[in-house]
């Protein structure tokens, strides 16, 4: 067993996380992949699974501050990707 990571050092890190991705958060997003890009949801719901149970294991010390970021990094990826093809998709409309 490892060194137990306290929630509120990956709380920071995820909020900052979060912050970056709001700063680019386009209006409607989140529905319009519910219905467009339905596999990709589901990737992102799994990554955000994914990341509670790290979350969990790093409480527990059985995962690393690595691993944390890794499946950050992995979430983030996935957000952004959806946000290029909502933008793409967008610019199609006009």
């Amino acid at each position: 067993m490892g060194i137990s990571i306290p929630d509120k050092k990956l709380a920071g890190i995820y909020c900052k996380m979060l912050e970056r991705l709001n700063k680019e958060y386009p209006k409607r997003f989140w529905n319009w992949l519910s219905i467009f890009q339905r596999a990709l949801d589901k990737e992102i719901t799994e990554a955000d699974d994914n990341i509670s149970g790290i979350w969990v294991r790093c409480n527990e010390g059985s995962a690393t501050l690595m691993v944390f970021l890794g499946g950050l990094k992995i979430y983030e990826g996935l957000v952004l990707r959806g946000y290029g093809l909502y933008n793409t998709a967008q610019k199609k409309l006009k």
